[in-house]
């Protein structure tokens, strides 16, 4: 599995040095408004290489307290255990989260571990189902901070 994991991240960093990283529409503003307010954590099934990789890409990585790959937890999504230790490692209580998800697997997950939770059709590029969040939008630039504050229950 582990030569298989390797080889697929060697894989993505020549399509990224040949193409470049693209963040999703929002995704730079969202992230820097919310950095603010909040402790922020990447959550991803994808190895923790990549994830690195991919947020000093797009040049964020000083915005996250904690970046979580599939090494990071037992069991990944649609179980709660890689929320659940995101909350554990940003020490906070998960009505007090956000999760920010476009695949059913990461909303199930995200509402497994008692989050509230906001689905964006815009990346959902493999048609997942997204009608178990807490509210879907069609891009990161709706996620405001009107909404957010909603979510919270300012």
């Amino acid at each position: 599995m582990d030569v298989l994991i390797a080889a697929a991240v060697e894989e993505k960093r020549v399509l990224f040095a040949e193409h470049g990283y693209k963040a999703l529409p929002g995704a730079d503003d969202l992230v820097r408004r919310l950095r603010g307010r909040a402790g922020l954590a990447i959550v991803s099934g994808s190895s923790c290489v990549e994830v690195r990789e991919t947020i000093a890409g797009i040049g964020l990585t000083d915005c996250f307290q904690c970046l979580l790959g599939a090494e990071d937890y037992q069991r990944g999504k649609p179980h709660p255990e890689p929320y659940q230790t995101a909350m554990r490692l940003l020490d906070v209580a998960p009505h007090a989260c956000i999760v920010i998800e476009d695949a059913e697997p990461g909303i199930l997950a995200g509402k497994a571990a008692e989050a509230k939770v906001i689905a964006v059709r815009r990346a959902n590029f493999l048609g997942y189902d997204q009608s178990a969040a807490d509210v879907i939008v069609d891009t990161l630039e709706q996620v405001t901070d009107s909404l957010l504050d909603e979510l919270w229950g300012k």
